[in-house]
């Protein structure tokens, strides 16, 4: 029963039933990854703050374990005049993850992204960057106006991607499918709850962190609680700093930026067997609560029993962590 449950939440919810040959899922990555550069490249041209030196996938398409269709992309986009040697200094903020940005001498970025209001006229803070809000604020203006002066889009071999909108700080993208395929119709009830789907068309999402590439991973050595296993690992892939705020309920004067291991997180969950991916997406799947079982789930002492839907998505997890361990 155990075996028969997990397959059933992996085939119907945790696969993208699209193609068999998955032809168009890397289609749809490749052509989302293609526009990000297309809009990033256009924007550069009419605000050179905003020039990246590198966009970074990350996020659980790439790490193996996404559910469900591509429907969801995430990456991190490297301000390049912030990134590189001689450039920063960092200063501890609300804690050693935390760090305040300071400009080094002779260091030249847009003074509105800087701190520009002084405790009692005091300007020592005046080379510090300042709310990352602000950056990310700006940042997310000149997209939604650059997608109102152009549409982007890109010809797969299996359908067309296009720009739709921007809503808050989320992409938005229409994927088409303009290959037809008849897929093989099921035999009986059984085959067809696990039946291929044919998908027309898609909504994705994508997400844009603001970063900048951390200065001194000898620093980060330093730092308590880093492991000091993964140096090798922190070396090879990095860290970065993202536009993202402490989120304490204070004033933290300069304010504070957040230090990133998704490189590193990501390679480290690649790393896994495909045997826990599964278990781990089936896992998510459960705890999202995105099943909606139909069927009777066990059989509690010696009656047939019908769990409520909140019961059985918690049962169904219990027999996950027993199947996972036993495998």
């Amino acid at each position: 029963m155990t075996d028969a449950f997990v397959k059933y939440i992996n085939e119907t919810l945790c696969e993208f039933q699209i193609e068999a040959d998955r032809v168009a899922t890397s289609d749809i990555e490749a052509g989302i990854r293609t526009i990000i550069k297309d809009i990033l490249d256009a924007i550069k041209g009419t605000v050179p703050t905003f020039e990246m030196s590198d966009v970074i996938p990350t996020g659980s398409f790439y790490e193996g374990t996404k559910i469900g269709a591509p429907d969801e992309f995430d990456f991190m986009i490297v301000l390049k005049q912030l990134t590189g040697p001689d450039k920063l200094n960092l200063h501890r903020g609300c804690s050693d993850w935390y760090p305040q940005i300071e400009l080094k001498q002779g260091m030249v970025f847009s003074r509105k992204y800087m701190v520009n209001t002084f405790i009692n006229d005091e300007q020592r803070h005046k080379n510090y960057l300042g709310s990352s809000r602000i950056l990310v604020l700006y940042f997310w203006r000149e997209v939604r106006e650059m997608l109102k002066r152009k549409t982007f889009s890109i010809d797969t071999s299996r359908g067309t991607i296009s720009s739709d909108s921007c809503q808050k700080k989320k992409l938005v993208f229409f994927y088409k499918h303009k290959v037809k395929k008849s897929l093989p119709k099921p035999k009986n009830e059984a085959e067809a709850k696990l039946a291929m789907v044919f998908v027309e068309s898609l909504k994705i999402g994508v997400d844009l962190m603001l970063a900048i590439e951390h200065p001194c991973l000898e620093f980060i050595l330093q730092l308590p609680g880093f492991p000091n296993s993964f140096k090798e690992l922190l070396f090879e892939h990095k860290c970065h700093i993202v536009a993202k705020s402490c989120h304490k309920d204070h004033s933290c004067f300069p304010a504070c930026w957040f230090i990133s291991f998704s490189t590193m997180e990501r390679e480290l969950m690649n790393g896994m067997n495909e045997h826990h991916k599964k278990c781990y997406r089936i896992l998510k799947s459960l705890i999202a609560s995105d099943i909606s079982i139909s069927w009777k789930c066990m059989n509690l002492s010696s009656n047939e029993t019908s769990l409520p839907d909140v019961d059985k998505t918690r049962f169904s997890a219990v027999i996950w962590i027993g199947f996972g361990i036993r495998h």
